[in-house]
């Protein structure tokens, strides 16, 4: 059997041979005076069923992994969406550290303008009293 055919090719190859042989067969059983084929040999219709049993196998073998195929594209999916998740928590934090860092430049800023006395003292007990 050729290696690069499809699962179904592998599976119907032998069947047509099958039925070449099912249908020399029959022919073969009618009346003499028709000169019909002769039948196939035991040997031909031994190899066929050979042939159907090992292309039956590779399809039960294809199942399986076909099988382990879909479940691992569905843990790929899972773990995509998980992902996407994380990205946006990992967004969401650095919105939130990024306010957090803009918040502590304005204070030092604040505190800066403090220390050179750019501020009125006034101002200053407010602000310290909303603190």
């Amino acid at each position: 059997m050729n290696q690069n055919a499809s699962i179904t090719e592998t599976v119907l190859a032998p069947l047509k041979e099958l039925q070449l042989l099912s249908q020399n067969l029959f022919l073969s059983l009618g009346p003499p005076n028709t000169n019909p084929p002769p039948a196939p040999s035991a040997t031909d219709v031994l190899a066929c069923d050979a042939s159907i049993a090992a292309s039956l196998e590779k399809a039960r073998v294809h199942q399986i992994k076909q099988k382990k195929i879909e479940r691992l594209k569905q843990e790929i999916l899972s773990l995509d969406t998980r992902l996407v998740e994380i990205w946006k928590e990992l967004e969401a934090g650095k919105r939130e550290l990024a306010q957090i860092v803009e918040e502590g430049d304005q204070r030092i800023a604040a505190m800066n303008k403090a220390a050179s006395g750019q501020f009125r003292i006034k101002i200053l007990i407010i602000w310290s009293e909303l603190r």
